[in-house]
């Protein structure tokens, strides 16, 4: 049995100049609930050892700290070396550009008391950017993080439901023992070079699987920096098709939640069906593009980029449907 407290895992790749207003936050927060901080170096060229053993020892205040590194670059390899040497019973992941109001632990922790079958809780994310804000970026500021998940604060009755994976709060029994039965997850996360996601959803779907629940507290807030670099809408079409680049990854799951019995060679025809009419959808507006509208480049960079999904993961997602039968003692 894990010990009562928060784990707090946050992910860096070449991070130094974010780091230090996300650690700030981090002692800042309420006392009162055991914590201690892992923080994974993920391949890093900069010397965040060098800056850790700097920015804690100019520290006043205290907290129980690991040292972690992932050479094998993706945000998944990160969280889940920060997983393995966890001490507590519950996780958080902090992005290594995030600010927690103060509160954070303390709320989270109050709803695992309250609702033990809740296994994954998401809070709400502010933007503080680094320029004026884009006309765009309200109407699609939740691909960064940022604004309420739901309307109001209570359980996620979606299946397959997720929740941000930047300041979310995960039970660490369920991802355990999805480990130790030999269970990887599928989505590396981003990169270095590839902006490639999902790793969020897929770590929620697995806990629903399990007979967990999802839920969203409005009342838990973190900050979300934003640099000007992320605020151009070329950036924003990349980091759309990154996350479509997994898209034939996660309809494995989707799949699994709506069939699980199928066979493998159901499940082939039903993602041939699946491909066919992603590649429709991108033929057709590809023939009706308008290259004057960007929001028209970012639909078709969604579409090629889930199209070319679904024809390189064929093989990779009938295994990840099997395997989910195989774990799932369907």
């Amino acid at each position: 049995m894990s010990i009562r407290g928060v784990s707090i895992i946050m992910c860096t790749y070449n991070g130094i100049e974010r780091l230090s207003s996300t650690l700030d936050s981090i002692l800042q927060l309420n006392q009162g609930i055991p914590r201690e901080l892992i923080l994974v170096d993920n391949a890093s060229t900069e010397d965040i050892q060098g800056f850790c053993q700097t920015y804690f020892s100019d520290s006043v205040s205290a907290i129980d700290f690991k040292l972690v590194n992932e050479e094998k670059a993706g945000l998944t390899h990160a969280r889940i070396a920060g997983i393995r040497v966890a001490s507590y019973e519950y996780l958080l992941f902090c992005d290594d550009d995030n600010a927690l109001f103060s509160d954070y632990l303390e709320l989270g922790v109050k709803v695992f008391d309250e609702i033990p079958e809740v296994g994954v809780i998401g809070g709400r994310g502010i933007a503080r950017l680094d320029i004026d804000q884009p006309e765009w970026f309200l109407k699609y500021q939740h691909s960064y993080a940022v604004g309420a998940q739901r309307s109001q604060t209570g359980l996620i009755e979606d299946r397959p439901g997720h929740v941000y994976g930047a300041g979310s709060f995960f039970r660490i029994e369920p991802m355990l023992a999805i480990l130790e039965a030999g269970f990887y997850p599928s989505l590396t996360g981003r990169t270095a070079t590839s902006l490639l996601s999902g790793d969020d959803l897929e770590w929620c779907w697995l806990l629903q699987l399990q007979g967990y629940k999802i839920y969203y507290n409005d009342s838990l807030r973190f900050f979300h920096d934003l640099s000007a670099t992320r605020l151009h809408k070329s950036y924003y079409i990349k980091l759309k098709a990154g996350t479509s680049a997994g898209g034939a990854l996660l309809y494995a799951y989707r799949t699994f939640f709506e069939k699980r019995n199928l066979t493998e060679t159901e499940f082939k025809a039903r993602y041939s069906r699946e491909y066919f009419k992603n590649r429709l959808r991108y033929l057709k507006n590809r023939i009706f593009k308008n290259a004057d509208i960007w929001e028209q480049e970012l639909a078709m960079a969604i579409l090629k980029s889930r199209k070319q999904s679904f024809h390189r993961y064929t093989d990779e997602s009938a295994r990840l449907y099997q395997n989910l039968k195989k774990l799932f003692a369907v």
